[in-house]
Order: C-alpha cells, then structure tokens, then sequence
C-alpha cells in the first residue's frame, strides 16, 4: 500500500515536471488545469502514505488508503504515461488494472471503514435497503470480497469491450453509488 501511493506520487511529480518542461506547445491555461489537478492527486496520495504508514495495521484504514492509492494513481498513471506517449495498449491496461483495483478497494472500504458490515447490520437496517427483501439479499452477497472482485472486474471489462463511453460512466457511477449504500448502512447502523 505505501508502494502504490509513493508510486502514484512519483508519476503525479513526473506528470508535473514534464508538463512545464516537454509540452512548451500546450496552452498555458490547459497546462496550468493539469498541474492544479496533478498537485491535488499528489496531495490525495499523500494522504494515503500517510494513512498507510500510520495506521497501515487496521484493515478498514488499509482499505481506504488502498482505495484512495488506486483511485488517484489511476489518473497519475494515465497522464504520466500519456505525456510520455507510451503505446494506448499498455496505457488502457494499465488504465483497467488500476481502475479495477481503485473500484474494488472502494467498494471494500466502504464494507470495512469504519467497522466491518455484517449480514446482521443490513438486515436489521431501518433504510430501503433493508427493509426491501431483493436488495438486501444483493447488498448481504456482496459482501463477500469475491463477489466485489468478480462484479468489479466483469463490469470493467464490459464497458471495456463495449466501447461506449456513456456504458463506462454509468458502470463507474454503479460503482460508487453501491460503495454509498454501504457507507450509508454504516453510518445509520451506527447512529440508531
């Protein structure tokens, strides 16, 4: 975890370096648009070095700084490598591997942060969703991490191969809404 976001960190500041030095021909203004969000992915993988060098033996700390490590280093990554004009092979793979991992840990986070969800916690959940038997049924079986991993990587894929750019946006806007309902849960279980 702290090799992923010192990683991220690393490809955010070279990103940053190579932006100012090696594209003289960008518009300043766009060039300045890339740094601010460069500098703020640099912040946010700081914040996950400083999670997982402090509390890196908590697994729902680990978790979301893995999730924040992915999420981030995902567009630090990208950017690096397309400044770089590396092949839009390797780029979309590594595009897909991090967007995976950054969805998984996510939605992991988010099943483990603050405390882990039980089956018992969203059952007894006064929300819609566990009062409606269908998602509460969904909600209970992805909590397993596998099932998370399998869901992660198939909808991945599937937006992949499709091709259609609003399909990968409405599978990435799943994705966090589910993360949500389990914070959610969390956050009400906690409360009542």
């Amino acid at each position: 975890m702290v090799a992923v976001s010192v990683a991220g960190m690393l490809a955010a500041a070279a990103t940053l370096v190579l932006i100012w030095t090696a594209t003289a021909d960008t518009p300043l203004p766009e060039r300045i648009n890339e740094s601010i969000r460069l500098g703020s992915t640099l912040l946010l993988l700081g914040v996950a070095f400083l999670v997982a060098w402090r509390a890196g033996d908590h697994p729902p700390n680990v978790s979301i700084a893995l999730a924040v490590a992915f999420i981030f280093g995902n567009d630090a990554f990208l950017t690096l490598l397309e400044k770089l004009r590396v092949n839009a092979a390797i780029t979309a793979a590594v595009f897909v591997l991090t967007f995976i991992l950054g969805a998984g840990f996510y939605i992991r986070a988010s099943q483990l942060f603050p405390r882990t969800l039980t089956p018992a916690d969203i059952t007894s959940s006064s929300t819609i969703w566990g009062r409606i038997s269908p998602l509460r049924v969904v909600l209970i079986f992805f909590l397993r991490a596998p099932a998370v991993w399998v869901f992660v990587t198939g909808a991945t894929l599937l937006a992949v191969f499709a091709g259609n750019p609003h399909f990968g946006e409405a599978i990435r806007l799943v994705i966090v809404l589910i993360g949500l309902v389990y914070f959610y849960v969390t956050y009400r279980a906690r409360r009542l």
